[in-house]
C-alpha cells in the first residue's frame, strides 16, 4: 500500500510538472506574440514602369509605425533598378490623393500609386 501511494504520488508529481511545463511555455508564447512589431500592409501600383519593375502592383508589409519613406526605402532594396533619387521625378498619390513629402504615415490597406512624369515634345 505504502509503495501504491508512492508511485501515485509520483505521477501526479509528473502530470502536474508536464501542465505547468505546458503554462509557461504558453504564456511565454503569448508574451512573445504581444511583443512582436505589429505590420502595416500597403499595396503599391506603378504606372508606366515596366522598364524598371516586373510587376504592375505588389504588396509590401512594413513594420509600424509605417512611413511613405520606409515603403520608399524597402522599394528601392526590392528593385536594383530604382534609386533613391527617382521618387522626385514621380507623382505619388495615397488612397488617389496626391502626396507631398514621404513623411505621410501610411496605415494598413493604403494604396499607393507611382506614376513617373514624363517630359516631351
Amino acid at each position: 500500500m505504502g509503495k501504491e501511494l508512492e508511485r501515485r504520488g509520483f505521477l501526479r508529481w509528473v502530470i502536474g510538472s508536464v501542465i505547468a511545463g505546458g503554462a509557461i511555455i504558453t504564456s511565454f508564447n503569448f508574451i512573445s506574440f504581444l511583443q512582436r512589431r505589429a505590420l502595416t500592409t500597403v499595396k503599391v501600383v506603378y504606372f508606366q514602369m515596366e522598364q524598371f519593375v516586373d510587376v504592375s502592383d505588389e504588396y509590401f508589409d512594413l513594420p509600424e509605425p509605417a512611413s511613405l519613406r520606409n515603403l520608399w526605402n524597402t522599394i528601392v532594396q526590392r528593385h536594383s533598378s530604382m534609386s533613391s533619387q527617382m521618387i522626385a521625378m514621380m507623382l505619388v498619390l495615397v488612397n488617389n490623393a496626391p502626396v507631398r513629402g514621404l513623411d505621410l504615415a501610411l496605415n494598413d490597406g493604403d494604396v499607393v500609386n507611382l506614376i513617373p512624369l514624363v517630359a516631351g515634345g
